[in-house]
């Protein structure tokens, strides 16, 4: 039978006696079976073994119970008789997954005897030369074989989805000697509940990981995110106490390439709230070697030297921020228009970059690269995750004075086109329509313009010196560098325009070329901005700490789009005629106003 998408099978063994003139064993009262435990309308195990032993005539009825998946479950520290007495006994317990069992052998816990009156060296039949025991109530656990790493003890945690009981004796001045256990499945039966048991798990039994658990970095104290504050302060109690944080592992130290499991400098992480993401390179893009770069025989910034070399590794990293996970269900793959003209996931994913298609595969993704586990987590489990970060929900919107409402009408002008969708993290419809991925000229260096026309903010030192220079090689032969923190999409195409669209009659010198807003240099996701005021500081690299300094951004980013491409047709523009982009600066304080209500 099918039990909550597991395929049960319940059967019972019955051996008849072997002394002659005996007859078939009897038949149970009961038998093997799974019960079902119903919490929120969510159905988990339960194993129920029924199990016995008979005399004149001998035989015995074996449970066995086969659940189609792994079911989670304490060792039992006894097995109950409930008919007759198990004397001195044994029965065994037997369980497994696949090809592997684990076999435990349980002692009845009546009184032994060896002289029972008459006159016979083995009336229990067991051929051990031993008389029955006298009573007793249960057989209590002993040992168990089949496990080389550890002896396992009544209380472990394990995992099966086969059980087997067997009465191999019992007391037979008591008559059939019957048993019957039952198993719990220990995790909660409402995968809502799991999946929150699972985020903050830092165990992970028998996954093999490294003390993180996906509340490690998205903490619940600060709405699911990280920010500088929270790792530094951590990091201070950590050095306080002696106290181990999983937060603080080699893998997203700065000195990590050199310094391998001994790396300590966790600057990026304790100043910027940033984690290490390693990506590969594709085939046409490589990292220059900032040993190489010279001009005129000096060293020489990697952008201009003249001499350079690139280098042979085929990875690179990026340090990104830890955003939320409030919303996360609706900030995933959509089908609004446009799509992207390429993968993966032309029409949004999770992920920074968008690069992962499914909450389980966002969460497999983090137990593999940031928990480091040895084993996989389970399909279930994974389930189990995405069910509960679904139920994560950021505050309705409240009720909003003059100036709020004010700034709302300034969003639903200035943002909407892109910030749009139940998690304002969808672009809307219009036309033209809106590009899936974005470069808001967050990365760093930003551009500056010679002429003034735009003017972003400079980077923090610390987050500058993230910058590496990448030589991206086409097809003609032709090589060009480009300097950035973040390359975003084009690390996972290797997509990129040599140069603008040509003029009318030329031809592109360098194939492919067109307009930077469509090739994948340093092309992010949108980000979903429901819940914004409370998950400061901002963008993909932490850089703005405030939304002020989120809103002044745009503005000159507004101002960027303008000078670029004057002749564009008017995207930004509410009325398709007048450009209203971006907002005016008595505007400001209204904009600002509302994220804070966000």
């Amino acid at each position: 039978m099918s039990v909550n998408g597991r395929s049960v099978l319940v059967t019972a063994i019955v051996v008849l006696g072997w002394a002659t003139g005996f007859g078939c064993a009897p038949s149970p009262e009961e038998r093997s079976e799974t019960n079902q435990q119903e919490i929120n309308g969510v159905s988990c195990s339960q194993a129920v073994l029924n199990a016995s032993r008979s005399y004149r005539p001998n035989g015995f009825i074996d449970a066995r119970v086969a659940v189609g998946g792994p079911m989670a479950f304490v060792l039992p520290a006894e097995i109950p008789v409930t008919a007759g007495a198990p004397g001195n006994h044994n029965a065994i317990l037997s369980f497994g997954n696949g090809s592997s069992t684990i076999e435990c052998t349980y002692r009845g816990n009546g009184v032994p005897s060896h002289d029972d009156g008459d006159d016979e060296g083995d009336d229990d039949g067991d051929g051990d030369g031993e008389d029955s025991a006298h009573g007793g109530t249960a057989y209590v656990f002993k040992e168990c074989e089949g496990r080389n790493d550890r002896a396992l003890a009544p209380g472990d945690a394990m995992t099966a989805d086969t059980f087997a009981l067997h009465v191999s004796n019992g007391d037979r001045r008591f008559g059939t000697t019957s048993v019957k256990l039952v198993i719990d499945e220990t995790r909660p039966c409402d995968p809502v509940t799991r999946g929150e048991a699972a985020f903050h798990d830092r165990v992970l039994a028998g996954l093999g990981g490294n003390g993180r658990s996906c509340a490690t970095c998205h903490m619940d104290s600060n709405h699911f995110q990280l920010s500088p504050a929270n790792a530094e302060f951590r990091f201070q109690q950590m050095v306080k106490s002696g106290i181990d944080d999983p937060l603080f592992r080699p893998i997203d130290a700065d000195d990590f390439d050199t310094n391998g499991d001994s790396a300590s400098d966790y600057s990026n992480l304790r100043q910027n709230g940033l984690i290490r993401i390693r990506m590969t390179l594709p085939a046409n893009i490589k990292l220059v070697d900032p040993a190489s770069c010279r001009t005129a025989g000096v060293p020489a910034p990697c952008q201009t030297a003249t001499i350079y070399s690139v280098s042979p590794a085929t990875t690179t990293d990026v340090w990104r921020a830890v955003p939320s996970v409030l919303n996360v269900s609706v900030s995933g793959p959509d089908s609004q228009v446009p799509a992207w003209p390429r993968g993966p996931n032309p029409q949004g994913g999770y992920q920074l970059d968008g690069r992962i298609d499914t909450l389980q595969n966002q969460a497999l993704g983090a137990f593999l690269n940031h928990a480091k586990v040895a084993t996989p987590p389970a399909l279930g489990m994974l389930d189990d995750l995405a069910a509960y970060q679904s139920t994560l929900v950021a505050d309705a919107e409240p009720q909003l004075d003059a100036l709020e409402a004010a700034g709302k009408a300034v969003f639903t002008r200035a943002c909407t086109q892109c910030h749009g969708g139940p998690g304002l993290g969808t672009p809307t419809t219009q036309t033209p329509p809106l590009v899936r991925y974005h470069d808001i000229s967050t990365s760093c260096p930003p551009p500056v313009d010679p002429a003034g026309r735009f003017k972003f903010a400079p980077c923090a030192p610390g987050i500058a010196r993230n910058a590496r220079t990448y030589e991206i090689s086409f097809a003609d032969g032709f090589k060009l560098r480009r300097t950035t923190t973040d390359p975003g999409r084009a690390l996972l195409s290797g997509f990129v325009f040599s140069a603008g669209p040509p003029l009318a009659g030329a031809t592109c010198a360098h194939p492919p070329c067109g307009l930077p807003a469509l090739d994948d240099w340093q092309k992010l996701d949108i980000a979903p901005l429901h819940g914004i005021s409370k998950t400061a500081p901002y963008f993909h690299n932490n850089r703005a700490a405030t939304l002020e300094d989120v809103v002044i951004h745009y503005e000159e980013f507004f101002k960027l789009v303008i000078a670029r491409a004057p002749g564009l047709p008017p995207v930004l523009t509410t009325d398709g005629i007048h450009i209203d982009r971006p907002n005016k600066p008595e505007e400001r304080a209204a904009l600002v106003a509302y994220l804070t209500k966000l």
